[in-house]
């Protein structure tokens, strides 16, 4: 990816000096020293970025979710029960005080992959 002429890093600090020359750099921190999601939300906008399509874990998708920033979902679910400890689709800082914190989605499709499901889903209420 770094090869590519066409590459912004975003961080919450420094460039590195290991990129090369032609990789853009914006440092977007906010207070706690993250990323500042809305802040990259708004850059990429001026970028003319209209459609972001982002593959992460749970503690990011949860920022975005919290943050207001997901407008879809595409969820792929295996057959199987994991279990604790394991990680679920997003991780919020405070937690699901009450089932009215909740994220809700209305499904748009649900299609078979072979034994998986492919859901994609419209986010309708955002956390408070």
């Amino acid at each position: 990816m770094l090869a590519d002429d066409n590459v912004l890093m975003v961080t919450a600090g420094g460039r590195n000096p290991a990129w090369r020359p032609h990789v853009a750099h914006l440092a977007l921190p906010d207070a706690n020293g993250r990323i500042d999601l809305g802040a990259l939300m708004d850059a990429l906008g001026e970028r003319e970025v209209n459609e972001l399509h982002v593959e992460a874990g749970a503690r990011l998708n949860g920022a975005l979710l919290a943050e207001g920033l997901v407008d879809e979902l595409l969820l792929y679910v295996a057959p199987s029960i994991i279990g604790d400890p394991a990680l679920g689709v997003a991780e919020f800082r405070s937690g699901l005080a009450s089932l009215a914190d909740r994220v809700e989605v209305t499904l748009r499709e649900v299609a078979h992959l072979g034994a998986d499901l492919r859901i994609l889903a419209r986010v309708t209420k955002r956390p408070r």
